[in-house]
């Protein structure tokens, strides 16, 4: 799911990332939460990396 965050970012084709949602649908909300915020704030550092070095 980061590579997803980060590949949109950067404008790349990720049409096929919705699978990764889908296979989360049974978890628990609070876990959910946690889990993006976990994924959000990996693809904010990748992409503050990822342009400081272009």
């Amino acid at each position: 799911m980061t590579s997803t965050f980060v590949g949109r970012h950067f404008g790349l084709d990720t049409s096929g990332s919705g699978l990764y949602l889908a296979a989360w649908s049974d978890n628990e909300p609070e876990a959910l939460r946690e889990r993006v915020g976990r994924i959000s704030d990996t693809a904010e550092r990748i992409i503050a990396a990822v342009a400081a070095s272009v």
